[in-house]
């Protein structure tokens, strides 16, 4: 689709909405990924720069989801087919939403926590964020609340919709997940 053909129907995402998609699901699961292995991790040195780096790739997701947001609110995604039922679509525009929000509370909720504690946040080992609060016990108790649980409900949603990508792909054969896809 050209920019002049702009009535026609958007039949798939762009290159732009694609590289921001596949490099959002990298940061989610390699941070993920990289929380559940520093926590196990003794507290020395190497483990404080781990969290650092933990908390840097979690403010660039943070600008990756702004990014993400402006380039939606810009360039509209495809519809879902009309023969796909109503509460297919219904659940998926619900599980996009609820995506969305989860990719902006994990990483603010993180950024609380890590401004509250006692430590500082130290950004790829470039410069030190500032903390508006300084140690506050109430603020990293929820703020950790917040983010612990947060993690958990976007790995399950994650996980739900990658079945529901392979699903559409392999069991209903159909171009849902190829929509998303370089080059497909």
């Amino acid at each position: 689709m050209t920019r002049s053909d702009s009535h026609a129907p958007v039949r798939r995402y762009d290159g732009v909405a694609q590289a921001l998609h596949w490099s959002m699901a990298a940061l989610i699961v390699g941070n993920f990924a990289l929380a559940l292995y520093m926590l196990e991790q003794p507290p020395v040195p190497s483990t404080i720069e781990l969290f650092n780096l933990h908390k840097s790739l979690g403010l660039l997701a943070l600008a990756l989801a702004v990014l993400r947001l402006l380039w939606r609110a810009t360039h509209p995604a495809p519809a879902i087919p009309d023969d796909h039922p109503a509460w297919e679509r219904k659940a998926a525009a619900a599980s996009h939403h609820l995506l969305y929000l989860l990719i902006f509370l994990q990483p603010l909720s993180g950024l609380a926590l890590a401004l509250a504690s006692e430590f500082p946040t130290t950004i790829f080992g470039l410069f030190n964020l500032p903390s508006p609060t300084g140690p506050n016990e109430t603020l990293k108790s929820v703020a950790g609340a917040v983010h612990w649980w947060g993690q958990w409900a976007l790995a399950g949603l994650v996980a739900l919709h990658v079945a529901a990508a392979l699903r559409h792909h392999f069991l209903l054969r159909n171009d849902i997940l190829k929509r998303m896809l370089p080059g497909a």
